[in-house]
Order: structure tokens, then C-alpha cells, then sequence
């Protein structure tokens, strides 16, 4: 059976400090405890943002629920995780976001009220794991205490804020992820109405030649580039590409005359598909370069536009359509809430 929020507060009640040991201690500790608090993932509340303004600064209040800045800084976090990681966050970046942040923190808020007026519960497990990893990884349940009561986060807002986010994901999955349903007609209809723009391949035939390079030795390109340079020029003389890429080709389809067979953009080099895909039928390529050689193309067929059987595009259609609809639903569910909540910002 999973620990009772009585049990769960007990583990933090066992090691707190007393407030008066802890504003005795505050010079010391303070500076320590909140870079303990924003090292990454150290604890649920907690961001690596730069330490600007004081955690205790009042941010917004949504339906009498007081959010400080150490919520916002938690949620700055998100925003800029990369940023936090590689040296923190400048006083610009936080700037550019704060308000993107503040809306997410309220957001989030008004995503967990719904999820308490709704009777939905976290697991008691996961709860409790939450805890035991926040106090490994801040360094004991002592120095948790300490930092909690220096800064003014009570034992039922810490325990509010590790269950605000399992009870945020529970009211996503039941209100917008179970909600989110596309009919068969609907996926039809899509790709009816995208066939021509998404839904349709252009295939080419080429002939190809190519001669090939070591890469271990970049002296020798000259060589190779001065071969092909005299192929091309023999066949803008007028010598057949087909002939030229049986006796000179090291790729493949050399026994072929170079004939790669119907093709589209993605199933060659982006340097040849980019040339390609800029001739005109019959035309024939100057000199490619990749890191596989030199290569020349004579463009030989523009075949017909190819459509991709609807089974095929199928999967891909239903993906994206729900997670359009999951969007939506989303953010109908948020306005809704917003609609009924008395909401107060406090930062400009």
C-alpha cells in the first residue's frame, strides 16, 4: 500500500530544522541552498534560471492560489532547458519569456485545480518517489528542509507541488488525449483534398557516371576531377552517356549505361538530387561533386506524378490530424477554465 500524505509529510517533518536555526543559518546557507535548488532536476520545484529576483516575490494568483517566483522559475526551466544547462540564463533570455512563462504557469495552475475538482488522484508511488529523488538528489532530507524553510515553502505546498504535475497529466490524458478521435471519412477527406500538394511523388529516370575518390587521400581528387572534366567534355562533343558510363563509370549501374531506374529526391545524394531536379529531359549535368567522387547526369525521363496509395499515407494522416485535434481540445479545455477563474498577475 503507498504512503498517505500524513506518512509522506512525517519524512519531511523527521530532519526540519526549526525556523529559528535556519534564519540563524540563512548568511551561510542561503546562497548554497538556492544553487542547490537550481541545479537541473534537483528538485520538482526548482530551475536552473539565474537567481535575479526573490523566490518569495509573488508572481500571479489564480483562484486564491498564490504562485511565487519559484514556481515561475520552475517553469522557465522548461522553456529553456538547453540554456539553463550550458551556464544559466541571462537576464535578456528570461526577459524575452517571461510572459510565455507566466501564461504556462497558469495555465498549468488552472490544468491542476480541474484535476482536483474532478476527483483525480496521483499515484501514491510515484509520489513517493518523486520525494525520495528530490532528497537524494539535493543531498538529504536535512538540507530539503532547510531549503524549504528558508524558503517559506510549507510542507503542504511541497507536497501540492509534487503532485501537481502527475494530476496535471491525468486531467490531459482523460479531458483532450482520450477525447481525441478521427473518423476514417475525415482521414479520406484529407488526403482527398491534399492529394495534388502532399500526397503525389515525381519520379525521374537518369544515367549516371560517377568516379570515385578516397577520402583518406585528398591530393588525388585533382586527378579524379581532371578525369571527369575529359569524359564531360567528350560527351558535350557529342559521344554517347550511355557508352561513356559502361566504360568509365565505377558505380553500380555501370553494366547498365549508368540507368538508375524510376526515382525520386530522396533515394540519391542531395547533391544530386538538388542538379537533377533542375534539368531539363536530356539535359545533361556539369561536373557533382560529393564525398563519394565526382559524378555527371543525363536526365533521360520526367515521369508522370505519382500518387501514394492511400493506405500508405493512411498512418501518417491519422497522427497528424490527432494531434491537431489534441491541440484543439486543449486549448478549448483552457479557455474554458480561464473563462470561470479569477486571475491576478502581479509582474509586468
Amino acid at each position: 500500500m503507498g504512503e498517505t500524505q500524513e506518512e509522506l509529510l512525517l519524512e519531511i517533518e523527521e530532519t526540519k530544522v526549526t525556523m529559528n536555526m535556519a534564519m540563524l543559518l540563512k548568511g551561510l546557507l542561503r546562497p548554497v541552498l538556492y544553487l542547490l535548488l537550481t541545479i537541473p532536476a534537483i528538485l520538482p520545484f526548482a530551475a536552473p534560471v539565474m537567481a535575479i529576483e526573490s523566490p518569495d516575490r509573488l508572481v500571479v494568483v489564480v483562484n486564491e492560489q498564490q504562485l511565487r517566483q519559484v514556481h515561475l522559475d520552475r517553469v522557465m526551466n522548461e522553456l529553456l532547458p538547453m540554456a539553463s544547462f550550458h551556464g544559466g540564463v541571462t537576464v535578456e533570455l528570461k526577459a524575452e519569456n517571461q510572459d510565455k512563462a507566466i501564461e504556462r504557469l497558469i495555465e498549468n495552475e488552472l490544468l491542476y485545480q480541474e484535476g482536483v475538482r474532478l476527483g483525480l488522484k496521483p499515484d501514491a508511488m510515484a509520489v513517493k518517489d518523486a520525494f525520495r529523488e528530490s532528497v537524494k538528489r539535493v543531498g538529504g532530507k536535512k538540507r530539503l528542509n532547510e531549503a524549504l524553510v528558508l524558503y517559506g515553502i510549507s510542507e503542504d505546498e511541497f507536497s501540492r507541488m509534487l503532485k501537481a504535475p502527475m494530476v496535471t497529466s491525468k486531467v490531459v490524458e482523460q479531458e483532450v488525449d482520450k477525447k481525441a478521435k478521427v473518423a476514417e471519412e475525415d482521414i479520406m477527406a484529407y488526403y482527398e483534398a491534399n492529394l495534388e500538394s502532399h500526397f503525389n511523388v515525381l519520379k525521374r529516370r537518369f544515367r549516371h557516371i560517377v568516379l570515385k575518390t578516397d577520402p583518406g587521400d585528398p591530393q588525388s581528387w585533382g586527378g579524379v576531377e581532371e578525369k571527369a572534366s575529359e569524359i564531360l567534355k567528350e560527351i558535350n562533343g557529342g559521344a554517347d552517356f550511355e557508352e561513356m558510363a559502361r566504360s568509365f563509370s565505377e558505380g553500380p549501374r555501370k553494366e547498365k549505361g549508368g540507368d538508375t531506374g524510376d526515382i525520386d529526391r530522396s533515394q540519391i545524394l542531395p547533391e544530386l538530387s538538388r542538379a537533377g531536379w533542375a534539368m531539363k529531359q536530356g539535359e545533361v549535368s556539369g561536373i557533382i561533386k560529393t564525398i563519394y567522387g565526382f559524378h555527371m547526369l543525363k536526365l533521360e525521363e520526367i515521369l508522370p506524378l505519382e500518387a501514394v496509395p492511400f493506405e500508405q499515407a493512411k498512418v501518417q494522416i491519422e497522427r497528424f490530424m490527432l494531434i491537431a485535434q489534441k491541440q484543439k481540445l486543449k486549448q478549448a479545455l483552457l479557455e474554458s477554465l480561464r473563462s470561470k477563474a479569477d486571475i491576478e498577475v502581479f509582474i509586468d
